[in-house]
């Protein structure tokens, strides 16, 4: 059996022992308790964890985890532990939010990634599942995830209706299905890309925030500064892949760039988050901008922060910030159009720009982040999970994220 832990850069992933992990989830456990206010009754909230954990460990979660075993395992009646869950949500996120805590080296920064996972034969009801090309169905998420510690846990995760047919704002959008799948979830289904960043966002600064003012009111304000500079850190989005794949060996319908679709940006914007969106291929009139030599040549050499995300410095790559277009044209000197890549800058100053560039050249590498999420997705496997309730899917999601944090780094 292939060993679990955070993905370290080059590395394969590796793990804590499982009694590690459950000693673990107690001690992070004990921190959430003291970020929230509303009362939930640890014994069965820690024995459903602790059992999430031994799943994950020997690989059964990675088949989906079917909540009648987990109330066996975890000797919670099964009759309630739906309900439960429901009620678990907002203290496992703050269990994850624990875990994010006091990273021990690098540079931490969280990136927002879309993710395609496997869905279960009989889920086609299922919220932002459709059907791939093929008779194949497919469940495409928004991963919200801390990267530290060379490895990348998700904080929060949002089914991504964009470009499917629960997206009402799409030409393939299903009104009746839509309308049938809100009155599941008791609200609204996010369907642009602006919709579903500005709900991901506002629940984790929400999360943020009640944890710091619990902080505060239980007089641990070191805590709460730990939390507010969680808040601090850059955010990146790099392009996100959208919808079902309508050809061979697709992976998706569409690739949508956020620093191209200004409802996007401006959700990010309005989140108060420094963040680096990617835009693609520059425009037409950026290049006719560079052409006309109204862009800035940005400081090469020495990156702030280069060394601590693990950047090494390159001659050939030039920077050119075009303040009319607000971006970012990366190029390699002497390559042609097709080595250029533009990326928008949210709350940089001019003077702080040369900041940003570091991570504008973490988001052209190879991603450790990504890879972690892709054994993240193997070992939790949350669209093989038996759920149908929004509201249920939500908390088992938040549950395997905490159990997950326990389990790695």
């Amino acid at each position: 059996m292939a060993s679990l832990a955070a993905a370290s850069p080059g590395g394969e992933p590796g793990h804590r022992g499982v009694e590690d992990a459950l000693i673990r989830a107690g001690e992070l456990n004990a921190v959430a308790a003291l970020l929230g206010h509303d009362k939930v009754d640890s014994g069965d909230f820690l024995g459903c964890l602790r059992a999430v954990i031994r799943q994950m460990h020997d690989g059964r979660a990675g088949r989906g985890v079917v909540l009648r075993e987990l109330a066996s395992e975890s000797y919670v009646n099964k009759r309630h532990l739906a309900a439960k869950v429901v009620g678990w949500t907002a203290h496992a996120e703050r269990v994850v939010l624990a875990r994010t805590l006091g990273a021990r080296g690098g540079l931490p920064y969280d990136e927002i990634r879309s993710i395609r996972l496997r869905v279960g034969g009989r889920q086609e009801k299922r919220i932002g599942t459709d059907t791939s090309f093929g008779s194949g169905r497919s469940l495409r998420f928004l991963a919200l995830a801390a990267v530290q510690d060379g490895g990348c846990l998700p904080r929060r995760v949002l089914e991504f209706n964009t470009d499917t047919r629960w997206d009402r704002t799409s030409r393939i959008g299903q009104p009746d299905l839509i309308d049938a799948g809100e009155a599941r979830a008791r609200g609204p289904l996010p369907g642009s890309v602006a919709e579903h960043l500005a709900l991901l966002l506002e629940h984790d600064a929400a999360v943020r925030r009640t944890a710091i003012a619990r902080a505060e009111a239980e007089g641990l304000p070191e805590l709460a500064g730990q939390l507010r500079r969680l808040g601090e850190r850059v955010l990146l989005i790099d392009g996100l892949p959208s919808g079902p794949p309508v050809e061979r060996w697709h992976s998706s319908a569409f690739v949508r760039f956020p620093g191209r679709e200004e409802a996007a940006w401006t959700a990010v914007r309005a989140a108060g988050r420094r963040s680096v969106l990617a835009c693609g291929a520059p425009t037409e009139h950026e290049q006719a901008a560079i052409g006309a030599g109204e862009s800035v040549v940005l400081p090469s050499g020495e990156l702030p922060g280069a060394a601590e995300l693990g950047i090494l410095p390159r001659a050939d790559v030039v920077h050119r910030w075009l303040p009319e277009h607000g971006v970012i044209v990366r190029s390699i000197d002497g390559g042609g159009r097709g080595d250029r890549a533009a990326f928008r800058p949210v709350h940089f100053a001019d003077d702080e720009l040369t900041s940003a560039l570091a991570f504008v050249e973490r988001m052209q590498q190879t991603n450790d982040a990504a890879l972690a999420l892709e054994h993240w997705e193997r070992t939790c496997a949350p669209g093989l999970a038996t759920v149908q309730s929004p509201a249920t899917a939500a908390g088992l999601y938040a549950l395997l994220d905490a159990a997950y944090a326990a389990l790695v780094g």
